[in-house]
């Protein structure tokens, strides 16, 4: 029955294998030097994107003016979490920094240099501005309401929003009755916001879409050979199902999706731009601006979500953070009678069914240990305590098991000698075979797997939690450890990480009496701890590899409390 121990180890060691070269995000490198050589969009550019013909539509006959090639002028809107950058160009959106996080919290947020933490950066390139709308099968429609120079109501280019919330509107209008509205609301201390579309030609309402992306995200990120690099992806929800794509699969390199579309979304590691209609929409559209033609092929975060919003949306731009997205999608459930889980857009990965119901809890525990010990390290380190003194009885029980097991293996030897030199169907046979039974009874060996199958959950629950936190993003912990979501540059964590997991399982007591067992014991002693260093614990963040060494370091205290107990 040792096998099957050995089997469950090596199982645990494959999925960590396997996640790490088959599963984890692939990080990608962005060229910032090309990033500002993206093409100027020509309507000829523009994507047709497929959509219901409507009479609406069509009902724009009039010719319509040359497109307006007077600079627009600028409006800076700043609150107390983000501060962005308007241009009457197309009503659109050139840059938006995030700054903290709302109170109580108020973590100071930097991008990965730790430079200004800009998830929209479009300079003077209008090819990737913010906020464009798209007119079905009406592309010169598109191009004019997106260059054209809009009126505002804003008294001041620069906009402070102290006290409650503030609107801004942009409006267009021409002799030959078109007329398009953009009113954004902004509230003083959330990473959401309201946007108001109104579209129509003289009495009859033209139907729009809204775009978000490109180019959304930090662009200062990097490769860094760890877990906290996801690529950029599109996402939406269908019917409450999510649906991510790190490229549109048609070759075209646009996918139509039909709803009823909950909501879509462009996003990062850390960070997402989403849009969530008032009322579920029909469809929704996902595109690579680098191939279809509006991006160069280098293009920084090409990644497209169209979507019709109908009269009104809330979009939402910033972390990938639960609370405040739980908080949000609460708040549309009262205010809008919405049923949608903003959360989802956060991706805990393939164990996603068993992983998310408890990193709640961990990012409960470590909140509230934050509070009373101001550093993410130390936190981690005395949940990691905690952990292993709840599952000590278990591990104790366990424990004594595998040295009944150990004491009982002569006479589990002596039996299977004897049943080797009786045929199947001698009453000897039998009766040896119960005894044998008996004897696993006694031992009972699976339960020496039990503490690691149970742990393995929370194990993944703090791995994707450590990956995704922003709280943990860009923590120090001590000395060279400037980054707990960062491996450890060195390799200093991983390598004493290692020592301690040889030292947990020579303490742990294992049957091994003839040399199959031995080589058994010794490969898992040694051979797997230093192929999971390599593989995985290497370049994983440094607050998992904190959390499993110290868990390793407890163990090894309690196996040598248990031993000299037992």
């Amino acid at each position: 029955m040792e096998n099957r121990f050995i089997l469950a180890l090596v199982l645990s060691a494959l999925i960590l294998i396997v996640y790490s070269y088959f599963f984890a995000p692939k990080p990608v490198v962005p060229d910032q030097n090309q990033q500002a050589q993206q093409t100027q969009q020509t309507p000829q550019q523009q994507p047709n994107q497929p959509n219901q013909t409507s009479p609406a539509n069509a009902a724009v006959t009039t010719p319509l003016p040359q497109t307006d090639t007077t600079p627009g002028r600028d409006i800076t809107v700043k609150n107390d979490v983000w501060t962005g950058s308007f241009t009457t160009k197309g009503a659109l959106v050139k840059e938006w920094v995030l700054e903290k996080m709302p109170n109580p919290n108020d973590k100071v947020l930097k991008a990965e240099n730790y430079s200004e933490l800009k998830l929209l950066n479009a300079g003077d390139n209008p090819v990737k501005y913010s906020f464009k709308l798209e007119f079905p099968d009406n592309p010169q429609l598109t191009a004019l309401i997106n260059s054209a120079n809009f009126q505002t109501d804003a008294q001041s280019d620069i906009i402070n929003i102290t006290d409650g919330q503030h609107q801004l509107s942009f409006t267009y209008q021409d002799d030959s009755g078109l007329f398009v509205k953009k009113t954004f609301t902004f509230f003083r201390d959330k990473f959401d916001m309201r946007i108001g579309l109104e579209a129509r030609n003289g009495s009859t309402s033209l139907p729009v879409r809204l775009q978000i992306g490109p180019g959304f995200g930090d662009a200062t990120a990097k490769a860094k050979n760890s877990y906290t690099g996801t690529p950029p992806q599109a996402m939406v929800a269908i019917d409450n199902k999510i649906t991510r794509e790190t490229a549109p699969k048609d070759k075209s390199g646009i996918d139509n999706l039909k709803g009823p579309i909950n909501w879509a979304a462009v996003s990062d590691h850390y960070f997402a731009f989403m849009v969530v209609p008032d009322t579920a929409q029909p469809d929704a559209t996902l595109l690579d601006g680098s191939k279809t033609g509006i991006l160069d092929k280098d293009a920084f975060h090409p990644l497209i979500a169209s979507v019709p919003i109908g009269q009104s949306a809330t979009v939402y731009i910033g972390p990938k953070e639960r609370y405040t997205l739980t908080a949000l999608s609460e708040q549309l459930h009262k205010d809008r009678n919405l049923n949608v889980d903003l959360e989802d857009v956060i991706d805990y990965g393939m164990f996603s069914i068993i992983v998310k119901p408890i990193v709640p809890l961990i990012s409960l525990f470590l909140t509230k240990l934050y509070v009373v010990i101001p550093n993410y390290g130390w936190a981690i380190i005395v949940m990691t305590i905690c952990i292993n003194l709840i599952f000590f009885p278990l591990k104790w029980k366990s424990s004594i098991a595998m040295k009944k097991m150990k004491d009982l293996q002569p006479r589990n030897k002596e039996i299977q000698d004897r049943m080797k030199t009786l045929k199947k169907d001698d009453p000897r046979y039998l009766e040896l075979q119960k005894e044998q039974l008996s004897l696993m009874k006694e031992g009972n060996p699976l339960s020496g797997c039990l503490p690691m199958l149970i742990q393995m959950p929370i194990f993944w629950a703090i791995f994707i939690y450590l990956s995704v936190s922003i709280y943990v993003r860009q923590s120090p912990w001590l000395g060279w450890i400037h980054d707990l979501s960062s491996p450890d540059p060195y390799y200093i964590l991983p390598i004493i990480m290692c020592v301690s997991m040889v030292a947990q399982s020579a303490l742990t007591p294992t049957p091994a009496s003839d040399p199959q067992q031995k080589m058994q014991k010794y490969m898992m002693s040694y051979g797997m701890p230093i192929l999971l260093t390599v593989l995985f614990f290497r370049v994983a963040p440094s607050g998992l590899v904190i959390y499993w060494m110290f868990s390793n370091l407890v163990g090894v205290g309690q196996q040598m409390l248990i031993n000299k107990l037992s």
